[in-house]
């Protein structure tokens, strides 16, 4: 279920309540998953599906009255058309026109709700809910534009880590630097030190990660591992979807395997891949427990859920330090790999050049392309701090998005060349 807040131009939009079609609860005892879902809202189609199954809690009366429960909201956060949520846009907008009075703002907050149904043995029936509020932002004026999402599990969270300062200051930046033209700034070639920011700039690790998914690997689809088994050394890497507080973390797979931590790259050598039930043992070093899907739709394959990488030894702020320019990426728009070829290219909704140490400009809506192991093997320096991702990454493959969180220190590499 999702509940959207929006403010358009300075007025409020009407509250948007809507059911995500395919909107599943997932029901299974031991390792047998079953799996019951309904379109629509949770109540009488729900329970009805939910009565085909072969469980006998589901026919009594404690599962009559569980699923009744969620119908009626005791555990999902109630629609409301005003409240802490408008609030809290309308206090954004006023710091924003404050700030940026020069700029015509659109503003959204989506606060999605998963419960999932849970049987033991006994088939008994449990409730695990999870909570995610993304806030979406976007301003026109002056002949820029300037955008931004990001998330957090509740309200006080969000409030905390992106306040109205911080934002103003990423917008402006980004507005700014929507309004260089190409000429006016360096130009990004393969011997350009990039240097990808904390949190965020794990778009890139993410890419790489595509290839060690075991279902890929199994097609022969993947060019990992490269040529020697290696990335840069300074690269360890491992996906964790049983830690709170990242947008991929769950506690159960799509296939009702207990989610595990499950370590990749160990010092630039490939030790593992992410499995599900088909694939567990297939392929070399695949683990259950990553089996993932968007809805009813799709069939569960092996996805990445957290990704962390270990921290290194350099501050964060000697990494612009050279005496030539260089790109500082604090935000990627999207990214896409060809797991074939390796060929990856990203578009940067978010950049500075900076030449040692000092700021030559911003840079928005640049595009660059490279070779994904040769990117990766150049790194040469990494950063002693890591820093969650901004709450807002979803993963895509073949149309079908499932939510990603990132824990990585800032990354400096080369091999990447600006595209029109």
């Amino acid at each position: 279920m999702a509940v959207t807040w929006r403010r358009a131009a300075g007025r409020a939009v009407p509250l948007q309540v809507y059911h995500d079609r395919g909107a599943a609860i997932r029901v299974w005892v031991g390792d047998e998953l079953h799996l019951a879902s309904a379109d629509g809202p949770a109540g009488p189609a729900v329970i009805a599906c939910l009565r085909q199954m072969e469980l006998p809690a589901v026919r009594g009366v404690s599962a009559m009255g569980a699923v009744d429960g969620l119908a009626a909201g005791r555990d999902l956060p109630r629609a409301r058309a005003s409240g802490d949520e408008a609030d809290f846009l309308a206090h954004l907008e006023a710091g924003l026109r404050r700030e940026m009075g020069q700029m015509s703002w659109d503003l959204s907050l989506e606060d999605r709700a998963r419960v999932t149904l849970v049987a033991d043995d006994q088939s008994r029936l449990a409730s695990e809910s999870y909570r995610w509020l993304r806030l979406r932002i976007s301003g026109r004026g002056e002949g820029g534009l300037a955008g931004w999402s990001g998330g957090a599990g509740d309200l006080d969270s969000l409030s905390r880590t992106w306040p109205v300062a911080r934002l103003a200051g990423l917008l402006r930046r980004r507005w700014q630097g929507s309004r260089v033209p190409p000429g006016n700034r360096p130009r990004c070639t393969s011997d350009t030190p990039v240097v990808f920011a904390a949190g965020n700039g794990a778009l890139l690790l993410h890419e790489m990660i595509h290839g060690l998914e075991a279902d890929q690997q199994a097609r022969g689809w993947s060019v990992w591992p490269p040529q020697g088994g290696k990335v840069s050394s300074l690269l360890t890497i491992w996906d964790d979807p049983t830690r709170s507080g990242l947008r991929g973390s769950y506690r159960s797979d799509d296939e009702g395997r207990p989610a595990r931590r499950r370590l990749l790259v160990r010092q630039g050598r490939m030790v593992g891949s992410l499995g599900d039930r088909r694939h567990a043992g297939g392929v070399a070093g695949a683990e259950d427990g990553h089996g993932r899907r968007s809805s009813r739709h799709h069939p569960p394959r092996p996805r990445s859920a957290n990704l962390y990488m270990a921290a290194g030894d350099m501050p964060t702020s000697a990494m612009s330090v050279v005496p030539r320019p260089v790109l500082w990426i604090h935000d990627l728009e999207t990214g896409a790999t060809d797991p074939l070829t390796g060929h990856v290219c990203l578009l940067v909704s978010d950049g500075e050049w900076f030449q040692d140490g000092r700021p030559l400009g911003p840079v928005s809506g640049l595009s660059l392309q490279g070779w994904l192991p040769d990117i990766l093997a150049r790194v040469d320096r990494v950063a002693d701090e890591r820093t969650a991702d901004s709450g807002a990454a979803t993963c895509g493959r073949d149309g079908e998005g499932v939510p990603i969180g990132f824990l990585t220190p800032a990354f400096r590499t080369y091999g990447l060349t600006e595209t029109a």
